[in-house]
């Protein structure tokens, strides 16, 4: 599994260089791909999709596949709640 994370910080508030490793981490992973070449990979989330397929080596078909080299490769959303229980009645 994988996820690009940006640069940990307390909050959204907190001035953080979010973004000055991502180049590095995003080289790191695709040189990772192609040396281990995993039978799977699953990318995890949709809004670094770019960067992911970067990793890949282009871009994921209509169903969210790429072959990269032997490797299955996938591009999975989060998980989202798509059930909320009704409030609690009042009394």
């Amino acid at each position: 599994m994988l996820e690009l994370s940006a640069y940990a910080a307390a909050n959204l508030g907190v001035d953080s260089p979010r973004e000055r490793y991502m180049p590095k981490r995003i080289e790191r992973m695709r040189d990772l791909l192609a040396d281990h070449q995993p039978a799977f990979l699953v990318c995890y989330g949709t809004t670094r999709r770019r960067d992911f397929e970067t990793i890949v080596g282009g871009p994921f078909d209509s169903d969210s596949f790429r072959l990269s080299g032997q490797t299955v490769c996938a591009i999975a959303t989060y998980p989202t709640p798509r059930f909320r229980p009704p409030p609690p009645p009042s009394f």
